[in-house]
């Protein structure tokens, strides 16, 4: 697995992949980071003429901050979270994140930024956009269905 990969090959050892066993929960958050990398990250790395450093900084934040208040939200839900806990990790803030993932997100920020989104962006933005907006239509519904329906 690629997630897999690249934490032995940054910080040396396996990142929890359970998470990515369900595409639906709670991987929103990498869909909340990736809107919140375009929302808050892009803007405040252009006011640095969008310096690779500030994106990388930027975005270690604002994904080191998604992921403290998602596993939050998912302990007090839960009782725990029953998708990581990071508390046998050096440098990590309650279990809720550590400095290793943290740079990961942030290293993925600043590469998501750089590459994927501008061509994804262009990509959109030349499609037809009623097809677009069907397809997205049915992407968000997937989703409510998934968490509106029992299981």
């Amino acid at each position: 697995m690629a997630w897999t990969a690249l934490g032995h090959l940054v910080i040396g050892s396996e990142l929890s992949h359970n998470i990515l066993s369900n595409p639906f929960e709670p991987y929103t958050i990498y869909g909340a980071g990736a809107v919140l990398c375009i929302l808050i990250v892009r803007p405040l790395a252009n006011k640095f003429n969008g310096n690779i450093f500030a994106t990388f900084a930027i975005g270690t934040l604002t994904c080191a901050t998604l992921e403290y208040l998602s596993s939050v939200v998912l302990t007090m839900r839960h009782g725990y979270n029953p998708y990581w806990n990071y508390s046998d990790r050096a440098f990590n803030l309650g279990g809720h994140i550590f400095l290793g993932n943290s740079l990961l997100f942030g290293l993925l920020a600043t590469l998501f930024l750089r590459f994927i989104y501008p061509l994804t962006e262009k990509t959109l933005t030349k499609g037809n956009q009623i097809i677009v907006n069907l397809f997205l239509l049915a992407l968000i519904g997937l989703f409510a269905l998934y968490y509106l329906v029992p299981h």
